[in-house]
């Protein structure tokens, strides 16, 4: 407790991360892409599936131990794009805005998820959906109507997986090993499910320099959704990239607003006064 943790809390906090527990209530929206888009910011060591798909989605969710909650619930909005390892089937995260602090840094530090602090709401009432996430003036938003729920007290669970890119940086900038590929599988039991119209959908992305949300085509919605599911995530696998391919990139790209070009800009317009 404390500054200092006892060997015991060290102990328990890393068990908490061999598999984590949630309660979560989503609703997103899956969508066809542009293939050389994706294939532009999808990392090298990835497949792209053709056509090229992707998840947008908004969720709350209250992570738990022994079914107890762990702290404040997260709010989060995602946009990630559908990718292949070695013909696994996954996904790889371009932008994730988040409510809190907490989840933030042991999202980016712990699992390497590009996580940025922004303001998430979810609203509705049952029939209408409008879901976003902001920061600085990007935004991600998916407004469609809802069909009558269905429920299921005792739902098949089904798995996915999800990727990261992990490597730790240098104080003074670059990677210290080379990067990591770290595997995700993600384990759901949904307990109620409401199917979208998706002829009543609308998914917008708004983007800036530093979340380029606006980059991202959205050629068509192919389905929309709100479902109420428990969740364990683990860990599967992690595997040493080629060390010849430059990550840079592509980490620094998704987890960094770029202060080098925002001073170029600064000065630019300095020095029309």
């Amino acid at each position: 407790m404390g500054y200092v943790r006892t060997a015991e809390e060290v102990e328990a906090y890393d068990l908490f991360y061999k598999r984590v527990t949630s309660l979560n209530h989503a609703v997103g929206a899956t969508f066809v892409t542009d293939y050389d888009f994706a294939r532009q910011v999808v990392p090298p060591c990835f497949e792209v599936p053709n056509p090229a798909t992707g998840t947008m989605y908004v969720c709350t969710n209250c992570e738990e131990i022994d079914d107890q909650r762990t702290g404040e619930d997260e709010e989060a909005g995602v946009v990630a794009l559908d990718v292949l390892y070695e013909g696994q089937p996954g996904s790889y995260t371009l932008s994730v805005f988040v409510n809190r602090d907490q989840s933030l840094a042991t999202g980016r530090e712990f699992w390497s998820m590009p996580k940025k602090l922004g303001e998430i709401h979810l609203m509705g009432n049952g029939r209408k959906a409008c879901v976003l996430a902001q920061r600085k003036g990007a935004e991600m938003r998916l407004d469609t109507l809802l069909k009558a729920p269905t429920f299921n007290k005792e739902p098949e669970p089904t798995k996915s997986v999800f990727y990261e890119i992990k490597a730790g940086l240098r104080a003074s900038g670059g990677f210290y090993h080379t990067p990591r590929l770290v595997a995700f599988e993600s384990t759901c039991s949904t307990f109620s499910f409401q199917e979208a119209e998706v002829e009543h959908s609308k998914l917008t992305l708004k983007g800036t320099d530093d979340d380029p949300l606006h980059t991202v085509p959205i050629k068509e919605i192919t389905s929309a959704w709100s479902s109420g599911y428990s969740m364990e995530t683990k860990m599967l696998k992690e595997v040493e990239l080629d060390p010849s391919v430059d990550y840079r990139p592509y980490i620094y790209g998704r987890f960094y607003d770029d202060w080098p070009r925002a001073a170029a800009k600064a000065r630019k317009e300095a020095a029309l006064i």
